[in-house]
């Protein structure tokens, strides 16, 4: 291995200075996103963390309009397309209108 230059020993005494002010939490995603290939699994990892998030966020204002029989929210969670299918306890619902109607009952 080439010895350090200067430039590499004052960039690590840099770095080391910053660690000190840092939580562990911070220096391991410092170290992390040095490096190209870590820092492609954080972002997706955290692209998976936002959507999830998303997810479970649409699901409590789901259930929260279920419980709260609040009929706008229930038709602004179903896709508007034909295509979108409501299973219920004894029915059937095809399609978006098809849907609304039956929340307008």
């Amino acid at each position: 291995m080439p010895p350090a230059s200067t430039a590499d020993l004052q960039r690590l005494e840099h770095l080391n200075h910053e660690m000190e002010s840092q939580s562990p939490q911070e220096v391991l995603r410092s170290a992390l996103t040095a490096c190209p290939i870590c820092l492609q699994k954080l972002t997706e990892r955290q692209c998976l963390e936002d959507q999830l998030a998303q997810q479970e966020a649409a699901f409590d204002r789901y259930e929260q309009a279920v419980v709260s029989d609040n009929a706008a929210v229930l038709d602004e969670t179903f896709r508007d397309d034909p295509r979108t299918i409501r299973y219920g306890q004894a029915d059937i619902e095809y399609g978006y209108k098809e849907i609304a109607a039956f929340r307008a009952r």
